[in-house]
């Protein structure tokens, strides 16, 4: 084993030889460049963890942002059923929303499967997404009772960022009941923003003015209402 004072005569003998200096700092330098890709390689993999953790953050925040404006949506509903209240004569104060189950939404579907496939429907899986919707709702007076029939229906789907999908489900889902039940409907997407990448179908059948789409009265067309991002805040811990 070479002690310290023979590597203290080596060091010096390097010091005092410049062509010997140099072939060990060119040896040096081989040595490191080789273990070089190495170093690479450790830092890609930092970089693809951080990127992977990124990802499921913004996965994460997508997945709860959906679930606040579903919620805000919810909370709101007979606000947005009260926009279309005056053209069945009804005071907005006075309406009330009634959810359909799934229950009774999967016997709809389960009964009714020529039917709706004979439909104009454009979103991927509409039969699933009719089954499993954010809102489908009756609208009817307070002061009408449970038996009742409905005065007419919202179909509402809702996002944070409204996207094609939503667009195509809320629809899809009105163009169903207005088929089965012979009713009036209405398809709203629900959200605080519009997607910027909608495609132009999309984006010109999305109406944020209530006035203009009832009177455009489109089945392709589906209303805009406008969540603000306070409402989507989580409760705060009593």
């Amino acid at each position: 084993m070479t002690g310290r004072q023979d590597v203290e005569e080596i060091l010096e003998i390097i010091r005092q030889d410049d062509a010997l200096r140099e072939e060990v700092r060119r040896h040096i330098l081989t040595e490191e460049l080789i273990r070089l890709p190495l170093r690479f390689t450790g830092l890609e993999e930092k970089v693809d963890r951080i990127g992977a953790a990124v990802l499921d953050l913004t996965q994460g925040q997508a997945s709860f942002r959906g679930v606040h404006a579903e919620e805000a949506a919810t909370a709101d509903d007979h606000n947005i059923a009260g926009l279309f209240a005056h053209r069945h004569g009804l005071d907005p104060q006075y309406v009330e929303t009634w959810h359909m189950g799934r229950g009774r939404l999967r016997g709809l579907a389960n009964d009714n499967e020529d039917s709706i496939r004979a439909l104009p429907l454009r979103g991927r899986n509409p039969i699933a997404s009719f089954r499993r919707p954010d809102i489908i709702a009756e609208v009817k007076s307070t002061r009408d009772g449970a038996g009742d029939p409905a005065r007419f229906y919202i179909t509402v789907e809702a996002s944070y960022t409204v996207q094609a999908k939503d667009y195509h489900r809320a629809t899809d889902n009105a163009k169903i009941v207005e088929c089965l039940l012979d009713a009036v409907v209405y398809p709203v997407v629900a959200g605080v923003q519009l997607s910027d990448r909608l495609d132009e179908f999309v984006k010109s059948h999305i109406h944020a003015d209530v006035e203009t789409f009832i009177r455009v009265q489109d089945p392709d067309m589906a209303y805009f209402h406008r969540l603000e991002p306070e409402e989507m805040e989580p409760a705060s811990p009593q």
